[in-house]
């Protein structure tokens, strides 16, 4: 069984949201390094859940996410600096896919003061690598960041 050294890590940045002409404020938090390990050819695809805080001050539980990965335009792509790249999907839990640099209308978030989620995380996010694509690229760390935009 081949094996190749594959160590994906998406950084994942977060933004306080704080518009004068908006009576809210939003807050994502506990954003983290995704690093996928080594990949196995044949094990098919690399997942990993993570779930964060996402917390407003006032009005609905409705939130707005726009994603952005660090390809070309966006897109959601890890690379080796190389020229080898890698793309991955985005999905908010349960199963809404997202999709790069359009903004979504999601819920749940924490909407009683203060911004904090009482310390317990309220939203899931899950990022997957596609196995058979993993399976056909050279050996190498791939990285990317893909930034995540909270607004009210």
């Amino acid at each position: 069984m081949l094996s190749r050294l594959l160590c994906g890590v998406l950084f994942l940045v977060g933004f306080l949201f704080s518009p004068a002409a908006a009576a809210q404020n939003i807050i994502i938090t506990g954003l983290e390094d995704y690093n996928f390990g080594t990949h196995t050819v044949g094990s098919g695809n690399k997942i990993l859940t993570h779930a964060v805080c996402v917390g407003k001050d006032a009005g609905s539980t409705q939130w707005a996410l726009t994603a952005t990965g660090s390809g070309v335009g966006g897109i959601f792509t890890l690379d080796d600096g190389g020229g080898n790249t890698v793309s991955y999907t985005v999905e908010y839990q349960p199963a809404t896919n997202i999709t790069a640099n359009l903004p979504q209308t999601l819920s749940n978030a924490d909407n009683a003061p203060p911004l904090d989620c009482d310390g317990i995380d309220n939203q899931q996010f899950e990022i997957t690598l596609p196995g058979a694509l993993l399976d056909s690229l050279p050996a190498g760390t791939y990285t990317g960041t893909l930034q995540l935009l909270a607004s009210p």
